[in-house]
C-alpha cells in the first residue's frame, strides 16, 4: 500500500487509502476522487462487489477504476465489469506503476467531446445547444425541409 501511496505523490495524485472495502465504497461516496486503484483481494468484500457497486451508483460510476490482481485471467471480467485497466501482481517494475499513474492523468485531462443533438424545433435546439455548449463552439444545421403531408 504504501508503495502505491509513494507513487500517487510523485505523480503528483493526492491519496486517500482504504484498507476495506466498506471504507472505500463510504470514501468513494463523500470524495468523489478522480480515480481508483482497486485490490480485488479485500479483507471484508469481495473486490468485484466493490467494483459492481461502484459502476453501479450513479454518483461514482463515472471514476475510473484501474484493478489490481494476483489472478491473471480477470482482465475480461474487470473491463467487462467497467474498470479501465488491470494490473497484475506482482508488480515487477517500477514502470508499470508509473504507466498505471501516467494512463489515469491522461483520462482525467479535458477533452473536447462531441454531441449530436437532434430536435426538430429550432427554438428548442438553441435552448438546448446553449445549456450544453457553455461557451464551447457549436454548429448548428438548419433544419429539415417540413414534410409533404401524408395522404389517407
Amino acid at each position: 500500500m504504501n508503495v502505491l501511496t509513494d507513487l500517487a505523490h510523485e505523480n503528483n495524485f493526492k491519496a486517500l487509502v482504504a484498507p476495506r472495502g466498506a471504507t472505500a465504497l463510504h470514501i468513494a461516496r463523500e470524495r468523489l476522487p478522480d480515480a481508483i486503484t482497486l485490490d480485488i483481494n479485500l479483507p471484508d468484500i469481495d473486490g468485484w462487489r466493490i467494483l459492481s457497486r461502484l459502476k453501479d451508483d450513479e454518483v461514482t460510476r463515472h471514476i475510473p477504476v484501474q484493478v489490481i490482481t494476483t489472478d491473471d485471467e480477470t482482465e475480461q471480467r474487470a473491463l467487462r465489469l467497467g474498470a479501465v485497466g488491470v494490473l497484475n501482481k506482482p508488480v515487477k517494475t517500477k514502470d508499470a506503476l508509473d504507466q498505471i499513474f501516467h494512463n489515469i492523468a491522461d483520462m482525467m485531462r479535458p477533452r473536447a467531446r462531441r454531441l449530436l443533438l437532434i430536435e426538430a424545433e429550432q427554438e428548442k435546439r438553441d435552448a438546448i445547444a446553449r445549456l450544453v455548449t457553455a461557451g464551447d463552439e457549436s454548429r448548428s444545421s438548419p433544419p429539415p425541409p417540413p414534410r409533404p403531408p401524408s395522404k389517407p
